[in-house]
Parts: structure tokens; sequence; C-alpha cells
């Protein structure tokens, strides 16, 4: 059986690390002057295109186009968090039965295999 994938940018808690111009876990991500953040990439493009400095979420319009500069404690969270997303998860044995669990859980990082499920839910986890 194949690993449990990696969460992805659907993931409700992750929202708050996406750019909503590419849809991906922001990448250099740059804060202007309403206070959303975007790709250091994406924001120019979107200017570019759209041949005006405004915010491409609310829509605030500026006079000037305003300087970038990464927003270095967003960018190192960013970091933190794709290394706990995209590391693998050390592979864990089963009470001690020598059977691999078959699925990990990237929040609480307890292993199980399909049956039972016990040390699961008594370390009050939940899937993903």
């Amino acid at each position: 059986r194949s690993p449990t994938p990696p969460r992805t940018i659907t993931d409700p808690s992750l929202q708050t690390f996406t750019c909503s111009l590419c849809l991906e876990i922001l990448s250099d991500p740059v804060l202007i002057p309403c206070g959303h953040n975007f790709c250091l990439k994406c924001l120019p493009d979107y200017w570019e295109q759209n041949q005006e400095f405004s915010c491409p979420q609310c829509r605030e319009i500026f006079t000037t186009r305003p300087e970038l500069h990464i927003n270095t404690e967003l960018n190192e969270d960013i970091k933190k968090i794709k290394m706990a997303i995209f590391s693998p998860l050390p592979s864990q044995n089963y009470a001690g039965s020598g059977d691999r669990a078959e699925e990990s859980y990237l929040m609480c990082a307890v292993s199980y295999c399909q049956t039972p499920l016990k040390p699961h839910f008594e370390a009050g986890c939940s899937p993903g």
C-alpha cells in the first residue's frame, strides 16, 4: 500500500499560507499595503497583465507600485510547514507486533494499522 499523500493547499489549515493567484503554498511571500500576501513572482505578473497596481484579493488600488520585500517571518514559517508536510514520517510498528503501520497522520504523528484504531483515537487525533 502506498503512503498517505501529503496535505495539499486544499487543506483548510494551509489556506493562510496559500497564494490566491497561483493557488500554491506561498513562495517568497511579499506583503502589500492592504495586508495581503502573494508570491514574489505572481504579484508583478498580475500587475503587468492588469496594467494597474491593485490587490488581487480585496481590489484596493494603489496609486504607485508598492515596493515589494519578502515577508521574512512568514517565509520562515512556510519553510517549517513545508518541512513538516513533505518530510516522510518514520515508519512505526504497531503495538510491538512487528506489523508496519499502513497510514500516518501529520497532525499527530501517530501511525496505525487499519484494525484496531484504538491508539489513534486514544491520542485524540483525527485524520489530516
